[in-house]
């Protein structure tokens, strides 16, 4: 696999490994400043950032990071991946336990949009303005799957990279792919 930049994240802290730069701040919202700061960083469109979850607020910046770290644009031809066999477990407890507190009209409705496991990708897509496929993957602790979707994906006419993000608890890794090779 040709990983040609990768980010990884946690809500306090973001690591370029390519570039071996590592950046801090009390929250992602102070990540995403430190980051756009940077000479040469893609464009996020981050005005719904303050309402996502963690994982919208990682997704959003790992995205950006991660295509940074590589060098390269924002552009149709990537494919956004996500994968793990966490899905949108959290999401889902925390907006059932919201509406069986509250009710059907007193909730926070706003919790139901992070109840898909590509949400995130979908914001992170949104806010890089980027057009191309996006799907979650629960490999289920079977790296062959993914391997496999990469395969299909990355060997696509239409695709030039694909972003893979890797979720774990409270933590993100995004590698730009741009090619599978022996994976």
């Amino acid at each position: 696999m040709n990983i040609a930049g990768k980010a990884e994240l946690s809500g306090t802290r973001l690591l370029l490994k390519r570039r071996g730069l590592e950046l801090r701040g009390a929250s992602p919202a102070e990540l995403l400043t430190e980051l756009t700061a940077l000479p040469g960083v893609p464009v996020v469109h981050a005005q719904d950032f303050r309402r996502g979850c963690l994982k919208v607020k990682l997704a959003m910046l790992g995205a950006a990071a991660a295509l940074y770290d590589a060098g390269m644009e924002p552009s149709d031809r990537i494919v956004l991946t996500g994968y793990g066999t966490d899905g949108s477990r959290t999401e889902n407890l925390a907006y059932f336990q919201d509406y069986i507190e509250h009710g059907r009209d007193g909730g926070r409705g706003q919790l139901f949009v992070g109840t898909l496991p590509t949400t995130p990708l979908c914001e992170a897509a949104i806010a890089l303005g980027l057009h191309g496929p996006a799907f979650y993957l629960d490999t289920d602790g079977r790296r062959e799957t993914l391997i496999r979707d990469l395969k299909l994906s990355l060997a696509d006419p239409g695709t030039d990279a694909l972003l893979l993000f890797e979720f774990e608890s409270e933590t993100l890794q995004v590698s730009a792919v741009t090619e599978c090779g022996f994976c």
